[in-house]
């Protein structure tokens, strides 16, 4: 059943994407504008099934893992260009490290994609309008290093529940992005995941992703 529920549901939101960026090529400027945002709002929730979907197939032990040779620094800069675009990220900034590697790991893009956008959106959430987060990554001992951070620091409280399901500070129903992020690091792409969280660093996220898969 939540297959097959994945399936059309996501069949009905990507025909819509699709039919809009069809529409696109009109010429009316006001109706180019309206349906750029409309565009946005399908990608993104297009995304959100998706990152649903790949969730409940990793719990149940069903995601079909695939690994290619991906480039570290690529993979972080295209999480970055898709967030600056995302409603979450309106009036904050999103900077990537200068000194960023360009490691080329064999991995899952899908999942490694999905961990590193649940960390920026997880620093954007925390930051105030004004606010930067910083994504990057270094190579140690045969693991890429993706590091995200913001300026806030966490409470004890919250950093003892952070990686558990459905523990949030925003709210019921939420708390799913950093459990998603220990589960699909953990259990499918073969690393580690942690944090720091103090008044002199902010809230630093890291997942460890071997260079080897």
């Amino acid at each position: 059943m939540e297959r097959v529920f994945f399936h059309d549901i996501m069949n009905t939101a990507g025909g819509a994407r699709n039919l809009v960026e069809l529409l696109l090529g009109d010429d009316d400027d006001d109706v180019r504008e309206s349906l750029e945002l409309f565009s946005l709002s399908l990608n993104g929730l297009v995304g959100e099934i998706a990152s649903q979907r790949d969730l409940v197939l990793a719990e149940n032990g069903d995601y079909p893992i695939s690994k290619t040779a991906i480039l570290s620094r690529s993979v972080v800069e295209d999480v970055a260009r898709e967030l600056r675009r995302h409603p979450v990220s309106a009036e904050r900034e999103i900077a990537v490290s200068r000194d960023s590697c360009d490691r080329v790991l064999k991995t899952d893009l899908s999942l490694l994609h999905r961990v590193l956008v649940n960390m920026v959106k997880n620093g954007l959430e925390a930051t105030p309008p004004g606010g930067t987060v910083r994504i990057g990554c270094s190579s140690a001992n045969k693991y890429v290093v993706f590091e995200v951070r913001n300026d806030q620091a966490m409470d004890q409280a919250t950093q003892c529940q952070i990686f558990k399901r459905f523990y949030s500070t925003k709210g019921r129903g939420r708390g799913v992005g950093t459990y998603s992020i220990k589960l699909l690091t953990e259990n499918y792409l073969g690393g580690r995941a942690d944090f720091t969280s103090n008044a002199q660093v902010g809230t630093l996220f890291r997942v460890f992703i071997p260079e080897s898969g």
